[in-house]
């Protein structure tokens, strides 16, 4: 049995998207759409979900479920699906606004120093913004930096919202193989506009030990992942899903490949 227990709209960069919870079977599940027509948020969270699971990182899991399933979140053009998980265990807090209602004014202010001050995880956010260097994540604004209250304290929730990411919201006649040293799309919030400059300041500004992927080789983590994305590809023009698994194969190499506990400097990455 399915039920809507109760829904909202989120304005994003793009357009608005439909959100939802609902319980199925008696578990409440968390439940989105796409932001407009063309752009295929749902997929795209369900890869980066099953890329970061891979990656060993502290993450939502995402799945794909039929629209028709759930007549209330609205899905733009020809999206045939949405993403859905479990709720998590607790109340998300927004980074931005809990940090204003705390009484810190970041207009004028830097965000990563006050992100410090209060105590979140350096480790956290290192991990959640390598991963979205990988993926291509192209919306981590500081509203998307989601935290709990855990034993009266702040701590920093599972890694979530990923869903521009990618290569989502590229049209069709717009999708190429990328390779060589073509990392294609690499737009990125919050710190720099792009991964590449992103990650380069933070390995500067975190504390913390940047070696985070076990030494699994490229070749096997691929493997895995294209077989856990298989029912996502199923979904996709063959056009995007070989464009999307050369954005990741190239991307691998410049965010994760580094940052491997084997690795011996990280200063590779930017040589």
């Amino acid at each position: 049995m399915i039920e809507l227990k109760s829904k909202w709209h989120t304005q994003t960069s793009t357009g608005i998207i439909s959100k939802g919870i609902y319980s199925i079977n008696g578990e409440d599940y968390f439940v989105k759409g796409n932001s407009e027509e063309g752009y295929l948020e749902p997929y795209s969270e369900v890869i980066a979900s099953k890329a970061a699971k891979l990656l060993d990182l502290n993450v939502v899991d995402y799945e794909l479920a039929p629209k028709e399933y759930f007549k209330d979140i609205h899905v733009y053009g020809r999206c045939q699906h949405v993403s859905i998980c479990k709720k998590i265990d607790g109340n998300l807090y927004q980074f931005y606004n809990t940090m204003k209602l705390r009484g810190y004014n970041l207009v004028g202010r830097d965000p990563l120093r006050v992100y410090k001050e209060v105590g979140l995880s350096q480790e956290n956010l290192w991990k959640m913004l390598v991963l979205d260097a990988f993926v291509g994540n192209q919306d981590r604004h500081l509203n998307n930096f989601d935290i709990m209250y855990k034993d009266n304290k702040l701590v920093n929730a599972p890694i979530l919202d990923t869903g521009a990411s990618c290569l989502y919201n590229v049209k069709g006649n717009e999708l190429k193989i990328y390779d060589g040293e073509k990392i294609g799309p690499d737009s990125s919030k919050p710190f720099k506009d792009t991964h590449f400059r992103q990650i380069h300041f933070l390995e500067k500004q975190l504390d913390v030990d940047k070696n985070i992927f076990e030494d699994i080789s490229k070749e096997e983590f691929f493997n895995a992942l294209w077989k856990e994305c298989g029912e996502v590809f199923a979904e996709l023009s063959d056009r995007r899903v070989e464009s999307i698994k050369s954005y990741l194969w190239q991307r691998y190499d410049k965010y994760i490949e580094p940052y491997k506990k084997t690795t011996q400097s990280t200063s590779l990455a930017w040589k």
